[in-house]
């Protein structure tokens, strides 16, 4: 499914020197298993030269709780004019079976260093986690999410071509 970025789902208080275009499941289906790695095709372009860029991740309940977040451990540098395509993939997440709605940015640092956020787009995407595992030498844990805090998760990302 794929999800074409529109302006009631941005954050309007950004630069936009780098945005995002469109986000889509590679698989094609927005149903997982819990133990299945999730992979997104992300649409950028930017406005302005940027270096070092970064993705971030936020997974929300339905009704908005915030499960975890995460911050691509790769960067990529984009000219100004420029589309690029990413491939974005949450390695084996663990979520509990249910559904999730997934909010991104786009921009440079860290939660360490401090970030800039040049977009942000919020419930751009969902997801259902219909079944524990993939492989039946796996497991799962249903969460507790009103006594965990933040859960950072793995991640890759990656330039496509065109």
């Amino acid at each position: 499914t794929k999800t074409i970025i529109t302006p009631n789902m941005r954050d309007n208080n950004r630069s936009l020197k780098v945005k995002f275009l469109s986000i889509e499941h590679v698989k094609g289906s927005d149903v997982y298993a819990s133990d299945e790695n999730i992979a997104f095709e992300i649409l950028v372009e930017a406005e302005k030269a940027v270096e070092q860029c970064r993705i971030n991740c936020t997974i929300r309940t339905p009704d908005g709780l915030s499960l975890c977040n995460n911050s691509s451990s790769r960067f990529f540098n984009i000219l100004s004019g420029e589309k690029k395509k990413l491939h974005y993939t949450l390695i084996n997440p663990g979520l509990a079976i249910g559904c999730y709605n997934l909010s991104f940015s786009v921009g440079i640092g860290n939660m360490e260093s401090g970030e800039t956020n040049f977009d942000v787009v919020t419930n751009a995407i969902t997801l259902e986690i219909d079944k524990p595992c993939k492989n039946a030498n796996n497991y799962y844990v249903k969460w507790d999410t009103h006594s965990w805090g933040y859960i950072l998760m793995q991640n890759t990302i990656e330039e496509l071509p065109l």
